[in-house]
C-alpha cells in the first residue's frame, strides 16, 4: 500500500429496484453498512419497510424525514 493512502474513504450509493419490498430489501440490504428509510406511518407500506429493515436485514437503520 502506498505511503499516505487513506483507508477511511466515505461514499454513498442510491439505487432503485422493483418487486416486492420485503424480499428485495432483505436480499440487498444485507450487503450495506447502513439502510436509510422513510419514517413509518401508522399503516401502509412504510411500516412494512421499517419492520423488514429492522428484523430481516440485520443492518443499522436510520429514518430520515418527518412522519
Amino acid at each position: 500500500m502506498p505511503t499516505g493512502a487513506r483507508l477511511d474513504a466515505t461514499f454513498a450509493i442510491r439505487t432503485e429496484h422493483s418487486g416486492d419490498i420485503e424480499p428485495v430489501l432483505t436480499r440487498l440490504g444485507r450487503f450495506t453498512d447502513l439502510v436509510v428509510v422513510d419514517p413509518p406511518v401508522r399503516r401502509g407500506r412504510s411500516r412494512h419497510v421499517l419492520d423488514t429493515t429492522l428484523f430481516s436485514v440485520g443492518r443499522p437503520t436510520r429514518t430520515i424525514g418527518s412522519p
